[in-house]
């Protein structure tokens, strides 16, 4: 009713996604936010207010409302979270098809990969940072703050491990990290993370022993969450409408994201 009051735009579809509260005047206000996918009309003026598009990575209008600044950068991170998969896939085999996700639009991508040698590891996130770097995407390593720092990647993303020993945020632009109960996701709430990964959502092959958490858990975790959170755990690209439709940011894949 507001869009429509407001900015002249019926809307169709939409679903939850972050809930933030701030503190004002001794109060606290807490902020539902919601992302609209289906609508109709061109937003115009109604109210004498005005309006103008920009990209979330370039705000340049002034003010903006101090709480708004966190969901601003949000918007910036994409619905599909890759994790490389070299090891399996072998070196040569996931270059190709990192190649062609890239070219599909995959814009998201943590290098993993813990097992595979050294050198191997290395050349592996060269390779990433600078692919995402030349289309404009965000690169994560993977527990190793100084393979993030040599050559430049966007992030850190901390395993559970890590996550529960880490005092403070990590010294890069994005920094996320790997949950699978209530304590690791306050934890990346305390120490101001800009994303998690939550899950098993479903049975996994590189995971058999973990018990999934399923949909209805996923739900409620994410439905009013703080910071974006991604279902991870025997995903296909098929099912991030229903991630999203459920207050999830996106969903992350090892072996789906490069099928």
């Amino acid at each position: 009713r507001e869009l429509f009051e407001e900015v002249g735009v019926s809307v169709y579809s939409f679903f939850p996604w972050i809930t933030r509260v701030t503190h004002q005047n001794g109060c606290d206000v807490i902020l539902k936010f919601f992302r609209v996918n289906i609508w109709e009309g061109n937003p115009v003026a109604r109210e004498g207010q005005e309006l103008k598009w920009q990209s979330p990575s370039e705000i340049r209008v002034n003010p903006v409302l101090p709480a708004n600044h966190k969901v601003l950068k949000f918007l910036r991170l994409p619905s599909i979270y890759g994790i490389s998969d070299a090891t399996s896939l072998n070196s040569f085999v996931f270059s190709k098809k990192l190649d062609n996700a890239v070219k599909q639009g995959l814009r998201f991508i943590q290098v993993r990969d813990k097992k595979l040698p050294e050198l191997q590891r290395i050349a592996l996130a060269k390779k990433v940072i600078e692919k995402c770097n030349r289309v404009g995407g965000i690169a994560v390593i993977n527990s190793d703050f100084d393979l993030a720092r040599r050559f430049n990647a966007s992030g850190v993303h901390l395993s559970s491990a890590l996550l529960k020993r880490q005092q403070s945020r990590p010294n890069f632009e994005w920094c996320g990290a790997s949950c699978h109960d209530d304590k690791e996701l306050q934890k990346a709430i305390d120490i101001d993370l800009d994303f998690v990964v939550y899950g098993p959502v479903l049975k996994t092959a590189t995971h058999p022993e973990s018990k999934p958490i399923g949909w209805t858990k996923f739900e409620l975790k994410a439905r009013e969450f703080p910071i974006p959170i991604f279902a991870i755990g025997g995903l296909t690209k098929t099912m991030l409408g229903r991630a999203q439709s459920i207050g999830g940011h996106g969903i992350s894949m090892l072996r789906g994201a490069w099928s």
